[in-house]
């Protein structure tokens, strides 16, 4: 939180005894490591930065000035502009600083304003921060809203940055630090960029913390240092990030990333890239990391945009979901997914599955891991899952070669929740491009195979096969034994069968239409 304490006395009284240039010295003198502060009077709700008139000096405050807001309000600003900083101190208030061409007049536009230090609003409640259009120089400075409130507020502090805005060189983009703080960022519309070294969304004890990319703006978080993209520590529910209607994020940085990081309880934190949306964030990232339990978290690729022709995409590096720092992780650790989804594509390198009952899930979309350990599920994890939804689920490990192999170990599962009408010729819902290992606990699970035989009796088909797993490196640990074990849980009319061992390794399905029994009476 800045410490600039505002000027006690209304900086045109103050002026018009002393003069600018003496108010400016006079100021500097008690307090010569601060800038000015000079209070916007805001006398009609509405305001132009630029002006002198508006301001009710015989000049415009220069750039060693900050400015200060004690009320609601809109400013504009008539001529590009230079300030050593906003701030708000007041509670449950709004300012909207509109710097569109439209409301500043600019000819050629956009409006230009460089400040020297920070934005900040407040320090408790539920202040709003608008900026709208213009283009910003924070000079590394902050974009702040602050909260220490104690109360658990029904609606936190908001930043919302839109209306084609270029807001540029910011150290942090803050929304709110405190133990209810429910804090929103929100990002939006064609031709909005912001650019930040540090994004953090950080109230402590409480849910909905989010940051919010949407209709074709750009979000770029740049920073180096560990957990300079975080979203909500503590214990933290439904704390996440969303990408959306063609937006785009990128966290350009190896350093480590979190949301839902937290030292207590975690739940339904998230990542959501929806509707022809792209997200890239590099870096180790922790979902729902907790010690105590961390359960419904998610990373969600979903969607196309007609309009735009593309795909959501969500490219990340490594991943660990549902971590713990306990050993009970197994018991309190479950229901965490990454979820690719309706023509989406989910890239990464490595994924880390821990504790119970947490996977994948393929829905008409691609999943592709492309690290050297591509999908590992932890020691004491069980039950960990691919799910393969839809007539064309595509789960891949690209990666020919790496230190570690697809282990279908430690309860491992592939959920095979076949279409009605089979896969297309041809088609192979999951390629390993290495060699794996299986053991005793491996399981193979095929939903769909009633519904396929009575599609197949009204298409008048008696009998179909599709490969359903091909390791193109072979296996090892798929004996006779385990491969009867699969058998003897599927259906009457479905079983599997193997191709190849060392080579290569493939699996099929074969369901047969058996003959109904047929009764005359005579």
């Amino acid at each position: 939180m800045l410490k600039k304490a505002t000027a006690s006395l209304n900086p045109a009284s103050r002026a018009a005894a002393l003069g600018i240039a003496a108010f400016v010295a006079a100021t500097s003198a008690t307090r010569p490591a601060l800038a000015a502060d000079a209070t916007f009077p805001n006398t009609d709700g509405n305001g132009d930065l630029a002006s002198a008139a508006s301001w009710g000096l015989e000049a415009v405050p220069d750039a060693s000035t900050r400015v200060v807001f004690t009320k609601a309000m809109t400013a504009t600003a008539s001529e590009d502009i230079s300030f050593a900083g906003i701030y708000h101190n007041g509670e449950q208030k709004t300012v909207t600083l509109d710097m569109r061409d439209a409301a500043t007049g600019a000819n050629p536009g956009p409006r230009m304003i460089n400040l020297t230090d920070s934005i900040q609003m407040g320090t408790k409640w539920y202040e709003t921060l608008k900026i709208q259009g213009g283009t910003w120089n924070l000079n590394n400075k902050h974009i702040r809203i602050w909260n220490g409130s104690n109360y658990d507020i029904p609606v936190g502090p908001a930043i919302t940055i839109s209306g084609g805005a270029c807001v540029t060189s910011v150290n942090t983009l803050q929304g709110a630090y405190g133990p209810q703080s429910r804090a929103t960022i929100v990002i939006s519309g064609e031709g909005t960029v912001v650019t930040a070294a540090v994004l953090k969304v950080a109230g402590y004890n409480a849910g909905t913390n989010v940051v919010r990319v949407a209709n074709g703006a750009e979000l770029v978080v740049t920073g180096t240092a560990n957990e300079n993209f975080h979203i909500g520590p503590g214990n933290s529910f439904d704390c996440g990030l969303i990408v959306t209607n063609g937006a785009r994020f990128v966290k350009t940085s190896s350093a480590d990333n979190a949301i839902g990081y937290i030292s207590g309880t975690g739940k339904r934190n998230y990542i959501r890239v929806l509707d022809g949306a792209t997200a890239q964030i590099k870096g180790l990232f922790f979902l729902g990391y907790g010690n105590t339990s961390t359960s419904g978290n998610t990373i969600l690729a979903s969607g196309t945009n007609a309009t735009l022709g593309a795909n959501s995409t969500l490219t990340m590096d490594q991943i660990y979901i549902g971590h713990m720092n306990s050993s009970d992780q197994t018991k309190f650790n479950s229901g965490n997914t990454i979820q690719a989804l309706d023509g989406a594509t989910f890239l990464a390198d490595n994924v880390t599955l821990y504790g119970s009952g947490n996977g994948i899930v393929v829905s008409n979309a691609l999943a592709d891991l492309k690290g050297a350990n591509g999908m590992q599920c932890s020691a004491l994890s069980t039950n960990c899952y691919v799910r393969l939804q839809g007539s064309t689920p595509r789960f891949r490990m690209s990666a020919q070669t790496g230190s570690g192999n697809f282990a279908l170990a430690n309860s491992f599962k592939f959920i095979y929740d076949l279409p009605p009408e089979g896969y297309a010729a041809g088609f192979v819902p999951v390629q390993i491009q290495r060699w794996g290992t299986t053991d005793g606990m491996t399981e193979l699970v095929f939903n769909g195979i009633a519904e396929m035989q009575t599609s197949m009796r009204a298409r008048n088909v008696r009998k179909a096969s599709y490969t359903v797993l091909n390791f193109r490196g072979g296996v090892s640990g798929t004996g006779a034994a385990l491969l009867a074990k699969w058998n003897a849980a599927l259906p009457e009319g479905a079983k599997l069968t193997a191709d190849g061992s060392y080579q290569a390794f493939t699996l099929n399905v074969e369901v047969d239409l058996k003959r109904a029994t047929t009764i005359v009476f005579r």
